[in-house]
């Protein structure tokens, strides 16, 4: 009874000890929650849009200059296409999808 009280205590401070798997979608948004972009009204001055979790529309994989990314659709109505470097989740590119 001992020993299988011992063994379940370890096996349950174990799993604790290690952390769960983070998936695709929560390292791409964690990159991107709170990363800025300027866009200039029709009158020319600059305005800044922060990112936030709600802001993320969409993931997938594209090609951009023969090359493989992760586009990424930020925003509605002020939307934009950002390419994310596949292995540090940096912004490589931007593509802003309205005119101002």
């Amino acid at each position: 009874m001992r020993v299988g009280l011992l063994f379940l205590s370890l096996v349950m401070l174990l799993s604790a000890c290690t952390s769960p798997e983070v998936s695709l979608e929560d390292r791409i948004k964690e990159s991107l929650i709170g990363y800025e972009l300027t866009y200039y009204t029709i009158a020319g001055l600059p305005e800044t849009f922060v990112i936030s979790e709600f802001d993320i529309i969409s993931i997938e994989e594209a090609t951009y200059q023969k090359e493989e990314f992760y586009k990424v659709r930020v925003g509605e109505g002020l939307s934009w296409n950002l390419y994310l470097d596949k292995e540090t989740f940096e912004v490589v590119h931007t593509e802003q999808l309205f005119v101002t």
